[in-house]
């Protein structure tokens, strides 16, 4: 079977199952056939997924804490691009990739053979969209991939041009069987729009991934969401990551999200980015209304450099999810934490180590290394001091009525909105595409800083919009996405000594998976078996 192929572990109803008696006859029964295509995005998007795209960035970091978190490397392999096919990321990412694509492969099995109607069209058509997108991952991540169209297929490495093609053919396919609509019943299932966000992302991609521009193309793509009607920046930049931004909230007044991952901290787990950027000092106070039985693991921060990026700190509304400096609490009063200069500081003079000090809790801004610490350990020590090391992103709001003990938020994720629309168009027109509908680059880019609260630009370049995209969509899993396409994914930055070479925009194929597979091809620049 395909999933012993990839090593994937899928969850899923066997095919006898299903009976001519028991097929999915109305659109409940087909949201129930179709369930775990959805779920197993949720599984690994905001966790496996989001870590390969900002980790490997200039914009997210997990480093060692006095050893905690260092995890056999695996995470400084992604900030100082030193993976190997071995590397824990590389390998799950695939695994998950292919276990959302068998998922979708197993169940169109299943549904093949109930009466054709509309619904079951519309149904099928998402899911495809649903192994479409999951192809856009793999593409964009390890490049050359094998296709598979069909339950049981045997992959070979196919090009990513090849990939890059099926992608977009699959998504004119299907475009006009989808939903065009947005209810409650559309949240988080694909819609027609969501074939249009994603066929702009792989067009505005092209050069990347086929070596032939297509900023028209792209352009059209966005104009097709633009002209829906359906979507528009919304007022309140932290309405799209709240807690309450799914449908049992939010959702509809959000008018901004084209496409998200839904998460409960009970039914769809996944989301855990309080847990991992949240300080347990922050949560002592009661800031955030978190239940006392939760701990955060402490262990996510972003650089000072990405953090500069923001020209306009006083302005920029955006500025409410960053936490850097002294922190006070909801009353705007210091958070004083009573210890010892030892607990404090490991370099303390050992006669003055069991001093008490009153300490002005928060977070510094460099990710200075543990003294006498091995350098490629990346490891900036567990006393206070290096516990607060590292300026904090709460962008994904923290959630008062997550799972403490599993520490799952609610906070749905968005794949694609309407700001990234905009924003491709833009870059898309300044790469050489035809201006449409009386929109300029300047005047798209505008559109987001308004919304920010930030100045208006006269004129907009590549470099500006870059910048743009960098404040706009940090932690939103598309930095490794543009950082490649601006030609910056190989730089130098805080704890990354060493440019990387062109080939690292690639992630190598597993190990286990070549094993397992003969027609699978190692990337170009990584060892083979």
């Amino acid at each position: 079977m395909t999933g012993s192929l990839f090593s994937c572990n899928l969850d899923v109803e066997v095919v006898s199952e299903l009976t001519p008696v028991n097929f999915p006859s109305n659109a409940e029964q087909f949201d129930a056939a179709t369930g775990g295509v959805y779920s197993r995005l949720a599984s690994g998007y905001a966790d496996i997924y989001w870590r390969t795209q900002e980790l490997t960035t200039d914009a997210a970091i997990i480093p060692a804490r006095d050893g905690n978190w260092d995890d056999g490397g695996q995470y400084r392999e992604l900030h100082k691009h030193t993976w190997t096919p071995e590397n824990q990321y590389v390998k799950e990412t695939w695994k998950w990739a292919y276990n959302g694509i068998n998922a979708v492969n197993s169940t169109m099995v299943m549904l093949e053979g109930a009466p054709e109607s509309e619904v079951k069209t519309m149904k099928i058509a998402q899911i495809r969209f649903m192994r479409a997108l999951y192809y856009f991952f793999l593409m964009d991540i390890y490049g050359n991939v094998p296709v598979l169209k069909s339950f049981g297929d045997k992959g070979q490495t196919e090009p990513r041009a090849e990939v890059f093609a099926y992608i977009e053919q699959e998504l004119k396919d299907i475009a006009g069987s989808l939903p065009a609509e947005r209810t409650l019943e559309t949240y988080a299932r694909p819609t027609r729009w969501c074939a249009y966000a994603l066929l702009a992302k792989i067009y505005l991609n092209a050069q990347v991934y086929a070596g032939v521009p297509r900023n028209d193309d792209a352009i059209a793509a966005c104009d097709a969401v633009i002209s829906s009607s359906l979507f528009a920046l919304d007022e309140d930049y932290f309405a799209i990551f709240a807690p309450d931004n799914g449908p049992s909230g939010q959702a509809l007044q959000i008018r901004e999200t084209i496409f998200a991952v839904w998460y409960d901290p009970y039914k769809s787990t996944g989301c855990l980015f309080s847990r991992y950027s949240l300080h347990p000092y922050m949560d002592l106070v009661g800031k955030y209304s978190l239940s006392p039985a939760f701990r955060p693991s402490n262990c996510q921060s972003t650089l000072l450099e990405f953090y500069l990026k923001y020209g306009e700190p006083e302005n920029d509304k955006r500025m409410k999810m960053w936490l850097r400096g002294p922190q006070y609490d909801a009353q705007n009063n210091p958070i004083i934490i009573r210890t010892t200069k030892g607990a404090l500081d490991y370099n303390t003079p050992d006669a003055q180590k069991a001093e008490p000090v009153d300490w002005h809790f928060g977070f510094s801004d460099l990710m200075t290394l543990r003294t006498g610490s091995n350098p490629e350990a990346m490891d900036v020590g567990k006393d206070l001091l290096g516990d607060a090391k590292g300026i904090r992103n709460i962008k994904f709001w923290p959630d008062p009525n997550m799972d403490a003990s599993s520490r799952n938020s609610s906070n749905n994720i968005p794949v694609f909105r309407y700001a990234d629309i905009l924003m491709m168009k833009a870059e898309a027109i300044l790469r050489g595409g035809a201006p449409t509908l009386n929109q300029t680059a300047t005047g798209l880019v505008n559109m987001i800083r308004e919304r920010a609260g930030t100045s208006q630009t006269g004129t907009v370049t590549l470099e500006v919009l870059r910048e743009e995209r960098a404040r706009e969509f940090v932690w939103e899993a598309w930095r490794r996405n543009d950082m490649i396409r601006f030609g910056e994914f190989g730089k130098i930055w805080e704890l990354k000594d060493a440019e990387s070479p062109a080939y690292r925009q690639l992630f190598p194929i597993p190990y286990e998976q070549l094993r397992m597979n003969s027609a699978l091809r190692q990337n170009e620049g990584y060892p083979g078996l």
